[in-house]
């Protein structure tokens, strides 16, 4: 944080006083210790020049995050392309982040002391002295203490701090996942515990675990598979078999909030002046809010203003008093409520996080709140203006279609149009003023990941428990728990290729509503399946054979297909074949074996 806070302040003379001298290292291995960082810190950190000097490919996006309650089902997702955003957050390892910020220090003309240790801090009315245990002194206007939780600078100035204990101890180790954590960060909250999985470069990710202090105990002194095996099952598998990358550390957790950011000469910043529980990843999004503000402070004072006036000061310790507040106290009732063990609580927060996750309206509200609040990342005014406007323009033009939704893009500069066509949901692109359209697809090419596909399939994302499962002809190999529903033509050439990639998929259950469009007047051979005494097995060989084998079966018995056709018609199926994956989303035509498996083996958690 100092070293930040000296990077942050040009145009002023800065020494920086630090136990040791960063040398900066090529560092092949992960960091144990990692931060999610807000889009916003992310921005202060371009400004200053620290982003760019990390290296891009271990600089992770976050586009989406799970939180899982205790209970079976309870669960919320946000998702970054639903905010608007490109990323909900970035995960930056600390080595890389503390080499970025030294690295640029000569640059930045502040004296360095390190390594050294204070001894002694003395305040008059005109400087303020900073004696060093190896008797040199350091006269300034401002000292600035961002010297973490045990601050010296804070107890040198006499400001009190309140200090609490979580009895509770945060694990951290960097594991290997056996499935793609496709830039999701997942968090379970287990009765006091709070696990998080937090992705890094390639088949990766981080763990933060905040556990009581005595399992805290157990669990850190596991060793290699055991500590593996503990993580799998305490994550319900989530990424699949874990292997440890790097080994685990652990470090107690404290609550710390000072009554006072500054005195005179005197500004605190980081832990120095607050310490929150790491469950909701705000402690360095915090600190680095305060360099930015101070900064911003001594930038913009008025010539020959003392930059350490406590009249001045005031303006940071103002500007800092209602985010922090209103971040710690939202983690501390967060730590509360889902550390009840029983009770009303206990209840309440599962059944909490299920309904925010189906009312679409609050948990915008919730997600745009935090962006706003924490982020820094969404100004809502304009996007208002811009959307009215937008909205102005383009309605006109799409022949009688009303605009459904109006929000910024995953890319800067680009807004998302949403409406219904001839063939559905159709998503197009536009400027901020509606002068231009793009139709097409957004393709990140770092993660080869088609966002538009995606937020497609979330878009048109239904209750898989709603489909009319016992109207489908069930096919079933192995234990089924891999799970798909699709409306297919048994003469549709996409449907009979994506055929052959679902018989190479092993214990998965196929439901098959028979769609007979394509060519209408051979309904009766789908009629002849379902009157078939082994439905599954006729399906197969009139729609996956290399030669179609029609029933024997007659068409006459009472079959669904003239129901499926209006299920499919309300539904806005268009295109065979339509599938349904487990956790409701809806994609149109086959699939590659690869993609395919992918898709089927995520969570059954509908993301809407």
């Amino acid at each position: 944080m100092g070293a930040c806070l000296a990077r942050a302040a040009r145009g002023l003379s800065v020494a920086l006083v630090a136990h040791e001298r960063r040398q900066p290292a090529l560092r092949e291995s992960f960091d144990a210790r990692v931060y999610a960082l807000s889009p916003g810190n992310v921005g202060f950190l371009q400004a200053l020049g620290v982003w760019q000097a990390m290296p891009p490919d271990r600089l992770v996006p976050v586009h989406s995050m799970r939180i899982y309650g205790d209970e079976p089902g309870a669960s919320l997702e946000f998702d970054a392309y639903a905010a608007g955003v490109p990323a909900l957050a970035w995960i930056v390892e600390d080595a890389l982040l503390q080499d970025a910020l030294w690295e640029g220090l000569d640059a930045e003309a502040a004296e360095v002391f390190a390594p050294a240790r204070c001894a002694a801090l003395e305040v008059s009315a005109e400087r303020a002295a900073l004696r060093l245990d190896d008797g040199r002194e350091i006269s300034a206007k401002l000292v600035v203490g961002a010297d973490g939780a045990q601050s010296f600078v804070r107890a040198q100035a006499r400001i009190p701090a309140d200090e609490g204990d979580y009895a509770q101890s945060a694990l951290v180790a960097n594991f290997r996942c056996a499935k793609p954590h496709r830039n999701v960060a997942y968090q379970w909250f287990q009765r006091g515990a709070v696990l998080a999985l937090l992705p890094l470069p390639g088949a990766h990710v981080s763990m933060v675990w905040s556990l009581p202090a005595a399992e805290g105990a157990r669990v850190s002194g596991l060793q290699g598979q055991a500590l593996c095996a503990e993580v799998f099952n305490a994550s319900r598998g989530e990424l699949g078999e874990l292997a440890l990358v790097t080994p685990p550390r652990s470090y107690p957790l404290r609550r710390l909030s000072a009554r006072r950011l500054v005195a005179p000469r005197v500004a605190l910043a980081g832990d120095a002046g607050h310490v929150v529980h790491p469950l909701a990843g705000q402690g360095l999004n915090l600190g680095l809010q305060d360099a930015r503000a101070l900064s911003s402070v001594l930038a913009e004072r008025e010539p020959q203003r003392d930059p350490g006036a406590l009249r001045l000061l005031r303006r940071y310790e103002r500007s800092r008093a209602e985010p922090i507040l209103a971040v710690d106290t939202m983690v501390d009732s967060l730590f509360r409520t889902f550390g009840a063990q029983e009770g009303l609580a206990a209840r309440l927060r599962n059944a909490g996080l299920n309904l925010t996750d189906r009312l679409p309206v609050i948990k915008n509200m919730l997600m745009r709140y935090a962006m706003m609040c924490f982020f820094g990342a969404l100004l809502a005014l304009p996007a208002l203006a811009n959307e009215a406007q937008i909205r102005k323009a383009l309605e006109p033009k799409l022949r009688g279609a009303k605009i459904e939704g109006v929000q910024p893009a995953p890319v800067a500069g680009l807004w998302e149009v949403r409406f219904r066509g001839e063939r559905g949901l159709r998503v197009v692109y536009t400027d901020a003023t509606g002068s231009h359209v793009i139709d097409g697809n957004i393709i990140d090419l770092r993660n080869n990941r088609d966002l538009t596909e995606e937020r497609l399939r979330k878009l048109n994302a239904v209750k898989f428990e709603s489909l009319p499962l016992d109207l489908a002809v069930k096919v079933q190999r192995g234990n089924g728990k891999r799970v798909l529903a699709m409306f297919s033509d048994p003469y549709c050439p996409a449907c009979r290729q994506f055929e052959k990639a679902l018989a190479q998929v092993d214990d998965i259950t196929v439901y098959v509503f028979m769609y007979p469009v394509i060519r209408p007047e051979n309904a009766d051979h789908s009629r002849a399946v379902w009157c078939s005494p082994d439905r599954a097995k006729a399906w197969l060989e009139l729609a996956a054979a290399a030669r179609p084998k029609v029933p024997e079966a007659a068409a006459s018995c009472s079959n669904p297909v003239d129901k499926l056709i209006e299920v499919g018609q309300k539904l806005g199926v268009n295109s065979t074949p339509t599938l349904f994956l487990a956790n409701g989303e809806r994609l149109s035509g086959g699939l590659a074996l690869n993609d395919l498996k992918e898709l089927l083996d995520q969570p059954a958690t509908a993301r809407r």
